[in-house]
């Protein structure tokens, strides 16, 4: 079984995106363009939590995409949060997207335990999410979030 380590490593050296499990501010507060008004609590971090974390992130989304797309669009990070909640800790979210990040949140000792139906909600948020966010041209793509709606709603 290959290490944590070494997954964010070959991961990185394959994609050029950078997988984080236990987030720091500073890792997900900043943007160039807008700041993320958002808390990421980390997981526990436990190995077995954070391998099923992983496995979540790619089930629920990467799995989705081929290489040559995770290469061109994902952005710089990856990161993996046991709660990701509002500022003013009014909206908890299940994942959340910008331009320079995606975050899972839920990874915890009851990742086991999630259903089938959340997983899907789950899904279908991170998908949406990023293709608004995806930059085409260097430039938002508002009109590919309704393209993916009318496709991914089938699709997923």
């Amino acid at each position: 079984m290959i290490t944590l380590k070494h997954y964010v490593y070959e991961f990185y050296q394959k994609y050029g995106t950078v997988i984080l499990h236990n987030p720091e501010v500073q890792d997900y507060k900043y943007n160039f363009l807008n700041p993320n008004n958002i808390i990421i609590v980390p997981p526990v971090q436990e190995e077995a939590v954070i391998r099923a974390g992983f496995e979540l992130f790619d089930e629920l989304f990467l799995s989705f995409y081929t290489d040559d797309f995770k290469k061109k669009y994902l952005p710089f990070t990856l990161q993996l949060g046991d709660t990701i909640t509002s500022l003013s800790g009014k909206t908890t979210y299940n994942s959340y997207c910008s331009r320079n990040l995606i975050a899972l949140s839920n990874i915890n000792s009851d990742i086991s335990s999630m259903t089938d139906e959340k997983k899907k909600e789950i899904s279908k948020e991170m998908h949406l999410n990023f293709w608004f966010y995806l930059p085409i041209n260097g430039k938002k793509s508002y009109c590919y979030s309704s393209l993916f709606l009318y496709f991914g709603g089938v699709v997923l």
